[in-house]
């Protein structure tokens, strides 16, 4: 922790481990289930609602054999869930979430990899993010969140 010149203390972020979702190998993931970011990759270890937290990217990906539609990250920021999805996605194929403060659905998942306008996507007192896939037949879900919190 570090303080101004007036003495007060100033909290830093703390960059953390990847948070991952790994749905490959396995059992396959389940049509319309919310998959939460873990420590690991595994639901066993699921972080769920983290508190002080700054999301600075998410990275998701889905392979399928039947195409599902749509691919989706949820972010819930302090109660308020911000949804983001990627109709028809293509099969491995790398997609990044990015906010758009002005538009209806907030959260744009898309191909291009950049942040607009913010060097995060949200920060929070409270937040959880999981990733989701409806239909299709799919053999892999996955995601990578870096995240940062204050201690």
């Amino acid at each position: 922790m570090l303080t101004s010149g007036s003495g007060s203390k100033i909290q830093m972020l703390e960059y953390q481990d990847d948070a991952l979702v790994d749905m490959s190998g396995g059992t396959p993931p389940v049509s319309g289930t919310k998959y939460e970011w873990s420590t690991d990759g595994s639901v066993a270890n699921a972080l769920g609602t983290q508190k002080n937290v700054r999301i600075i990217g998410i990275e998701c990906k889905v392979t399928w054999t039947v195409q599902p539609t749509p691919l989706e990250v949820h972010i819930t920021v302090d109660g308020v869930e911000l949804t983001g999805g990627m109709t028809n996605p293509t099969t491995a194929t790398s997609y990044y979430v990015i906010m758009r403060s002005f538009s209806a659905g907030a959260l744009v998942v898309s191909t291009v990899d950049s942040l607009p306008s913010s060097p995060f996507i949200v920060e929070g007192r409270s937040v959880k993010v999981e990733v989701e896939t409806t239909g299709g037949t799919v053999s892999a879900l996955t995601a990578r969140v870096k995240w940062a919190k204050i201690p």
